[in-house]
């Protein structure tokens, strides 16, 4: 089976790795990944059944070889004393957080004692 992997990296082998309990078998494809950014390599292992669609085994395998690549750049970037980006999903949950703030101080200051009531 000619297995389509991310430019970044090649397949490496794959083999019968075991039987599930409910009889389905499992096969472990290992692919060799570089990381171009920082020069690192390593291997991914992805196991899967047997039988699954090899458009959902290529998507498994790519999916992997990206978070690998996210957690080697994340690495480096500590070891570089760098913080790691801004995730959009935590700038939403930050600026939902300044508004809830700033509508309370609002309220605060609409009060005529300056305390919270309503």
């Amino acid at each position: 089976m000619d297995i389509w992997t991310p430019p970044s990296a090649t397949h490496d082998v794959s083999f019968r790795s075991g039987t599930l309990k409910d009889g389905d078998t499992t096969t472990t494809h290992v692919v060799q990944a570089v990381d171009h950014v920082t020069g690192k390599t390593g291997k991914v292992v992805v196991v899967a059944e047997t039988d699954i669609e090899q458009a959902r085994l290529e998507d498994i395998i790519g999916q992997a070889v990206e978070n690998w690549m996210v957690q080697v750049r994340e690495k480096a970037q500590k070891k570089q004393g760098k913080k790691a980006p801004v995730t959009l999903e935590e700038k939403k949950k930050v600026g939902a957080a300044i508004r809830e703030y700033i509508k309370e101080k609002r309220k605060i200051m609409e009060s005529t004692n300056n305390k919270l009531y309503y």
